[in-house]
């Protein structure tokens, strides 16, 4: 994939369409199962929904109610009337009779109906179907990043897809410094629960932070700068202890490593990294 400007884009660059989808499909995947709040939140729309589907259907059956107690009267005033004046006029009440009738076991039947959905509808889910359902997404993603998708499943994969990013996804290029090759990545802001259920009417719903994803793989010093980031920064750790969680993660570096991405971290976002104190302030174990 390319930018629409083609040669006329500043930060020209070109990214592999299924490596691209991959690295989407696996991080949104990553969010639906790693977010603990995402259940509760899902669960109480869903009552708000019920609640509010309950509310409409009481309201049309109050309607529904006050007009068959309408016909209801007409037909017993009509009723009383029926033997009084002359033949025609006698002919012409047995004829709106018979209309209000007709009018009143249409009423009646309504009212059935909307009792019958007051009494057994329901949008209520509980906690085990919001699993399943969140299980089943983060599967069909899954099988997308592996390419293992039928013909079938493609459309239903790519819904899924659109709902959950919002259908818009911005492309960064990075121009790296003394390099030609850039790094790409994509931003977007999950949807995870408008893409679940459907929105309250009038209700605002929580805007998400933004996510940004590799769409094209890092050289490593780029690739482990934010997890460094957050072990340092976040989790207070020195350059020595993150180098080793890093290996226990997989990555074969060392505090030399950690310390260059540490930096690059910030470069990456336009800052200047901070001093850090000597083993981030720690003090150095006796031997």
């Amino acid at each position: 994939m390319q930018c629409k400007n083609g040669d006329q884009c500043p930060c020209k660059s070109a990214v592999r369409r299924q490596e691209a989808v991959e690295a989407i499909c696996n991080r949104i995947s990553q969010l639906i199962l790693r977010d603990a709040e995402l259940i509760k939140s899902i669960l109480l729309q869903s009552q708000q929904l019920d609640a509010q589907a309950d509310q409409g259907l009481e309201q049309q059956l109050a309607r529904a109610r006050k007009q068959l107690a309408l016909l209801s009267n007409r037909v017993h005033d009509l009723f009383e009337m029926s033997g009084e004046g002359t033949e025609d006029d006698r002919k012409e009440i047995k004829a709106r009779l018979r209309d209000a009738q007709s009018q009143r076991n249409a009423a009646q039947s309504e009212v059935n109906r909307l009792q019958r959905a007051v009494d057994g509808t329901t949008n209520r889910m509980t906690v085990e179907q919001i699993r399943e359902r969140l299980a089943e997404m983060s599967d069909l993603l899954s099988t997308a990043a592996n390419g293992d998708l039928g013909e079938d499943a493609v459309y239903k994969t790519l819904a899924v897809f659109r709902a959950l990013t919002g259908g818009q996804i911005w492309v960064q290029v990075e121009q790296r410094a003394n390099r030609k090759r850039t790094n790409v990545r994509g931003t977007f802001r999950p949807q995870l629960l408008q893409a679940f259920s459907e929105p309250l009417p009038g209700a605002n719903a929580p805007t998400a932070e933004l996510v940004a994803v590799w769409l094209r793989k890092p050289p490593r010093l780029d690739l482990i700068a934010e997890r460094v980031h957050q072990l340092i920064d976040v989790e207070g750790m020195s350059h020595r202890e993150a180098a080793k969680q890093l290996q226990r993660e997989g990555h074969n570096v060392n505090s030399g490593n950690v310390w260059y991405s540490y930096r690059r971290w910030y470069e990456m976002q336009g800052l200047e990294p901070p001093n850090v104190p000597y083993n981030n302030g720690k003090k150095r174990r006796p031997r």
